[in-house]
């Protein structure tokens, strides 16, 4: 064992998996990632405040998440309760600029976790 915790501790971080949403977006730690060549895979997308995002004029909100974080070059992690909501999730959506725009600055407007003084 100990020559194996040996052998990965020489090794480079090749992928990240983190929480991350447009409500807890981690720019510091994906910039990071990013410059590093390390993938990011991230869970929980749909993190609580999906109702802030009735501005979005797309019927489906769970493909805009996932096309705003695929241009981010983030591979999101999402579940699913039927074959036929995989396929919707994955059929291919265009994103307009406002909408990506609008999910950049979500976060900065929405306090999901207050700061304690």
């Amino acid at each position: 064992m100990k020559k194996l915790a040996m052998h990965l501790a020489q090794r480079s971080m090749v992928a990240n998996q983190i929480e991350y949403s447009p409500f807890n977006q981690r720019d510091e730690l994906v910039d990071y990632c990013l410059q590093n060549n390390i993938k990011i895979f991230a869970y929980n997308i749909f993190l609580k405040g999906s109702k802030h995002l009735d501005e979005i004029q797309l019927n489906d909100k769970y493909r805009i998440i996932i096309a705003w974080l695929i241009l981010k070059k983030i591979k999101p992690i999402f579940g699913c309760s039927s074959k036929e909501h995989l396929l919707n999730n994955l059929e291919e959506i265009q994103i307009d600029i406002d909408s990506y725009q609008y999910l950049e600055n979500i976060n900065k407007k929405i306090i999901m976790y207050p700061k304690h003084d």
